[in-house]
């Protein structure tokens, strides 16, 4: 990282900062190994305590609250073996169905993925995440 860039960053995430947290930060994923990771790093951060970490299919997701944050980084098929097409369109149902109203950031590595999950881009952002370049997109169905 650049210097200044990392210190605007840091300067902004350290303002942001809070003792304790009004809602735990739920985490999933189906795969075990991924959740005893999640837990790893949420230790050695000093935040376990502000989430909750549970195995979980996230098409299975249900609604908890009248509103809230999803972040998703489904599987496209690379390390994960998956027709991931097929999971970004049953993820786009999942998210439509059951959470209008929510914030939703999903990443997605193309067009095709994109266009399976069928939700209204707001914003998108590029980032490089795994040695590939994806696209960070800002979806769902808004309730103003």
């Amino acid at each position: 990282f650049k210097e200044k860039t990392w210190k605007r960053v840091l300067d902004k995430t350290t303002a942001m900062q809070r003792d304790n947290l009004e809602h735990k930060i739920h985490v999933s994923d189906i795969h075990i190994g991924a959740i005893k990771a999640a837990k790893a790093n949420a230790k050695r951060a000093g935040v376990l305590q502000d989430m909750m970490i549970m195995q979980q299919d996230v098409l299975k997701l249900k609604v908890q609250n009248d509103t809230g944050l999803i972040v998703c980084n489904p599987p496209y098929g690379v390390r994960i073996k998956i027709d991931s097409i097929a999971f970004c369109r049953d993820l786009g149902h999942v998210l439509k169905d059951n959470f209008s109203g929510w914030r939703i950031a999903v990443m997605c590595p193309d067009w095709k993925h994109e266009k399976a999950l069928a939700m209204p881009v707001h914003r998108r952002m590029r980032v490089l995440h795994g040695g590939s370049w994806l696209d960070v997109l800002d979806v769902g169905i808004r309730v103003d």
